[in-house]
């Protein structure tokens, strides 16, 4: 009877003992795995890309700029000026083209009243007063270039000087000259009129420019005294 007692309390502890054993088996193989799968997960994460930022729920791309080079600056050519018009014309004295009196002057830069318009503005010559038909002369020798009625200024004559241009406006006549034809110094071109429109509202004269390299200048500098 104590053997019987004896035998079965033997194998209750053993079966107990096997238990814990069990138990402990299972509990060291879930910390081992468990071990494993922390560590792969944090390779795995470490390996990943780092994730773009967010605005407003939109994902962006950070996009490095590309170096762009700069070329190197060039040297600046210098440009030769103009030579002055007195340079040119200063050893030129020019006759005056007709007699009378300069009621308006070259002016540029400060507007001038014109009594046919009511206004004011540039005035690109010299006006002389002289009595119609008074004789305009050619101011130095030259070639005839254009001789033309425009719409405003009326009839006009240009005579080409070599370094310049002289221009007469509101002539009575363009008849008697001719394109091409070499002109000297005092020949008469023609008369004195009022064919300007656009100086209608002044006395009859002759309206004068002298144009140096296209552009206007005083002619009252290179007149004869």
């Amino acid at each position: 009877m104590d053997k019987n007692k004896d035998t079965e309390k033997k194998n209750k502890s053993f079966y107990f003992a096997c238990v814990i054993c069990g138990i402990a088996v299972i509990a060291a193989g879930f910390v081992v795995t468990n071990s494993l799968s922390v560590r792969n997960n944090t390779n795995y994460e470490a390996a990943l890309p780092s994730p773009t930022p967010k605005i407003n729920g939109k994902q962006f791309v950070e996009v490095k700029p590309t170096p762009v080079s700069t070329p190197a600056p060039q040297p600046v050519q210098e440009v030769a000026a103009d030579p002055s018009p007195n340079q040119e014309l200063a050893s030129t004295k020019l006759i005056m083209p007709v007699n009378g009196i300069i009621t308006v002057n070259h002016s540029l830069e400060t507007m001038v009243y014109s009594p046919t318009f009511g206004d004011w503005r540039v005035h690109k010559g010299i006006d002389i007063d002289a009595e119609p038909g008074t004789e305009v002369k050619a101011v130095a020798d030259g070639i005839i270039e254009h001789a033309y009625t425009d719409e405003m200024m009326g009839r006009v004559i240009e005579i080409n000087h070599g370094d310049f241009v002289s221009v007469y406006a509101g002539v009575s006549t363009i008849e008697n000259v001719e394109q091409g034809a070499e002109i000297k110094q005092g020949d008469i071109i023609s008369e004195t009129g009022n064919t300007a429109l656009n100086e209608s509202g002044q006395n009859p004269h002759l309206h004068f420019e002298i144009l140096y390299g296209g552009n206007s200048v005083d002619p009252i500098e290179y007149l004869k005294d």
